[in-house]
Formats: C-alpha cells, structure tokens, sequence
C-alpha cells in the first residue's frame, strides 16, 4: 500500500514520536567518538498500538526500511531518500503488512530481491522473494520459513555476509550470537549452525554486523554497543562486553533505541527510536 509523499509525522503533545537519528563514526565501523548529526520523524500512520522496531537500507543508502509492530500484527514501512544516507531528505513510499505478532527486524540480499523477516515471538527466520528489487510494495513470493528452536526461542535478528554464504542469529532469548554457514547463499534453508557466543552483557532485541564478521551491535535503553570478534565470524571470540558504548540520550530526547543499522561503508550508525 503507497504512503502518499509526506513523510514526516504530526506528534501531539504527550504521543509516542518515532524517529530514525544518523550518528557518523569517526572511524569506520567503530562507534567510538561518534558525533550526533540530524534526526527525523517517520510517518507510520496512526497506529498508536504498534511499536517501532527493526531498521534497514538498501546497499546504495537510498531506500529505507521500518519495521513496527504489535501482538497480531507487523507491518515494513518503505521510504525514499532523495539523498543517498541523509534521513531528512526521506519521503513515504509504502508498506507491506503480515499476521505476525512482534516483527522484529528485516534484512535484505545485496541485490534487493529477497528479505528475510525476524519476530520477537518466533525462533524462525522467515524468506520472501520481491518482484521488483527493493521494492516491498511491489509485490512477493512467501520462500518458507526455517526455525532455530534448538538454538533460541526468540529469534529477533538475521544478518548476512556480503556474499550471502554466512548467517548469524541473534537469540533474545539467551543473549546469544548464532553462526551458520548456507550451503546455498541466501537461502536459510541450507543453513548448517557452527559456534555461537558467550552471553553479552546487556544485549538487548535486534543487533546489526559489519559483514565480514567481525564486529556487532547491540542496542539496549539509549545505548549502542559494539562487540568485536577477534576472529571473523568465529562467535566464541566475540567480546562478552561491549567494546565501544555510544549513549544517545545526551544528543537526543530518547525513551529506548528500537532498531539499528550502519550505512554501507560503516561510517554511519543508524538508530529508529521511540520518544516523547
């Protein structure tokens, strides 16, 4: 279903505002010493029941992904960007809606033409094969859905190596980082489990990787925290605490960060959030 062009919302004094904020990192992929740079208001129509949740981008930074949801149902809202990476510059596209209680995060193929669905309340990894490549409005094909129960019961994360051939997990459950390696890329039903982490200290719902493995984030409150893997994609080498800790709170007004992601090139954090 199309947005129409308005993409920024209308907040009445004492409602819930959902927002995407971009920080830019110093250093690529490190958080450490990243510096505030511009918040937006995201329009997801007057659904006061749904909660902001995952984030997304499309590998050249122009489309952006928001998922939200509540105990029956989730939706992924689409907008353009008319600047590559810049979230002020984002208008309405459309949205896509499921039977899914708590939708959690989204993740793309580097070509656009599948997404992979996570839930707060499933411990599966859900595949759906676009028609037109990034375009969720467009029309899908439901590819089935794998489940990792003997893994974790809440499976809210799924993120991908550029090359689509290694997959990790993350179990809210157990605070816990999954890797498998796919047999086919991108097809989680290929997927055979290897090593999975320790427990992180104050890991929260959704998290994002740099795609080689060998860096994570984690969100929880207003806190962004990085966890490095000594050895790529080897989760039994991944830092137990955080490596770096960004608090957004000091930059902007902040309830709790609900989603998060990093721009292509790592040089860009960004976070969907909820706040008053």
């Amino acid at each position: 279903m199309r947005l129409g062009t308005t993409s920024l919302s209308v907040t009445k004094p004492g409602s819930k505002r959902k927002q995407v904020t971009s920080v830019a990192a110093a250093t690529g992929w490190d958080i450490n010493n990243a510096a505030y740079v511009k918040t937006s208001n995201i329009a997801t129509a007057n659904l006061t029941s749904y909660i902001t949740r995952g984030l997304a981008f499309s590998t050249d930074g122009t489309k952006m992904y928001v998922v939200v949801s509540n105990n029956y149902q989730s939706r992924i809202y689409q907008y353009n960007l008319s600047t590559a990476w810049d979230v002020n510059t984002l208008s309405g596209e459309g949205y896509v809606s499921f039977s899914q209680d708590r939708g959690y995060s989204v993740a793309f193929k580097t070509d656009g033409s599948r997404y992979f669905l996570s839930s707060d309340d499933e411990d599966r990894v859900q595949e759906f094969d676009l028609t037109n490549a990034w375009d969720i409005d467009g029309g899908a094909t439901y590819n089935g859905a794998t489940g990792f129960s003997n893994r974790d019961t809440r499976i809210t994360s799924a993120q991908f190596s550029s090359d689509g051939t290694k997959m990790v997990l993350y179990g809210a459950t157990n605070d816990m980082l999954y890797y498998f390696t796919l047999s086919t890329a991108w097809d989680v039903s290929t997927a055979s489990y290897s090593t999975a982490s320790s427990v992180l200290a104050g890991g929260g719902d959704t998290m994002a990787m740099k795609p080689d493995g060998t860096k994570f984030y984690l969100i929880a409150g207003s806190t962004v925290s990085q966890h490095n893997a000594t050895t790529a994609f080897d989760m039994s080498t991944v830092s137990t605490s955080a490596t770096y800790t960004l608090d957004v709170s000091n930059d902007v007004s902040v309830t709790y960060i609900s989603g998060i992601a990093l721009s292509s090139d790592g040089h860009f954090v960004y976070y969907s959030a909820v706040s008053t």
